[in-house]
């Protein structure tokens, strides 16, 4: 599925992974390159909040339906602009869009 030397790019990666009992080390999660000025390391934000923070667009408009390419194009988008513009200083998330970090089991 995954060749040697590929590079799985993608947000909250860990539970699909989890889910998938899938053991991959060349992962980037958009959930874990970006410092957050205001939410506790027991959150992460969702897609949809550090798209407009970072990329200053929505990934899907209100009642959209989910599609998982568009996510996974914003998630590699996120990645491009973490690599274009460092973002080395925390960033503020809309505390109202965060979900609790969860480990695999």
């Amino acid at each position: 599925m995954l060749s040697k030397g590929n590079i799985l790019i993608g947000h909250s990666l860990h539970r699909d992974l989890c889910a998938l009992k899938i053991d991959y080390s060349q992962v980037i999660d958009t959930t874990y390159i970006f410092k957050y000025a205001n939410l506790p390391t027991t959150a992460s934000p969702s897609l949809k909040s550090l798209c407009k923070a970072i990329l200053e667009y929505s990934v899907r408009e209100e009642g959209e339906p989910h599609n998982c390419l568009k996510d996974a194009e914003a998630a590699m988008n996120l990645v491009l602009a973490k690599l274009k513009n460092e973002f080395n200083d925390p960033i503020e998330i809309a505390a109202s869009i965060v979900s609790a970090k969860k480990r695999c089991s």
